[in-house]
């Protein structure tokens, strides 16, 4: 519970039963706009929607649904501004994780507070949601991954590590699908990619 719900309650636990509940909804109906307003998703929105949880809202699964897919969207909208390849391209070259990813990582440890269950649960939800944005983002049946996807499985694997010591997450099915988009001998095994990854 956030200091501010803290400081609602005292409020509304100053009134008698038919006014404390106009006072909850009123509080629940403000917090809900605040949530979907188009506004960022940062922190401050998950420490409300944190505190619609704690009191049990309505429709609070429906909130976090929207909340999460405004998220996804504001990811989308950060790859699409600082990818500059489609990955289909025979460059051998795999260098070390690019800016995109990197900063999605950086915004999710800022974002969601995964030191609390309700936190790693969202992050969790997210995760899903992200994992299957970045198979609309990257994959296309007219279009097949060359020795350059590569980097993005590279990409991937830096953001599985980060994921994964957080919460407890399978990425083995993203990556079948990933893979299944590669032209035939251009998938360069995971053990390689992570030793490029671990400086080696």
């Amino acid at each position: 519970m956030s200091s501010y719900l803290r400081e609602v309650q005292k409020i509304v636990d100053e009134f008698e039963s038919e006014d404390r509940k106009k006072l909850v909804k009123y509080y629940v109906q403000t917090a809900k706009s605040v949530l979907l307003d188009e506004r960022e998703v940062k922190r401050s929105k998950f420490d409300l929607l944190n505190d619609l949880h704690t009191i049990n809202a309505d429709g609070i699964n429906d909130v976090i649904d929207d909340v999460l897919g405004h998220k996804i969207l504001q990811v989308r909208a950060l790859i699409l501004d600082l990818v500059d390849d489609d990955y289909t391209g025979d460059r051998k070259a795999v260098g070390k994780p690019e800016k995109w990813i990197r900063q999605i990582v950086k915004d999710a440890e800022e974002t969601f507070d995964l030191d609390s269950e309700f936190g790693k649960q969202l992050f969790s939800i997210y995760n899903a949601k992200l994992l299957e944005e970045f198979c609309k983002i990257f994959t296309s049946k007219n279009r097949r991954f060359g020795a350059g996807g590569n980097q993005l499985l590279l990409n991937f694997y830096y953001y599985e590590r980060f994921v994964t010591s957080k919460i407890e997450f399978d990425f083995q099915r993203f990556y079948d699908r990933m893979v299944s988009f590669f032209k035939d001998h251009c998938h360069r095994p995971r053990k390689e990619l992570e030793k490029i990854l671990d400086g080696k």
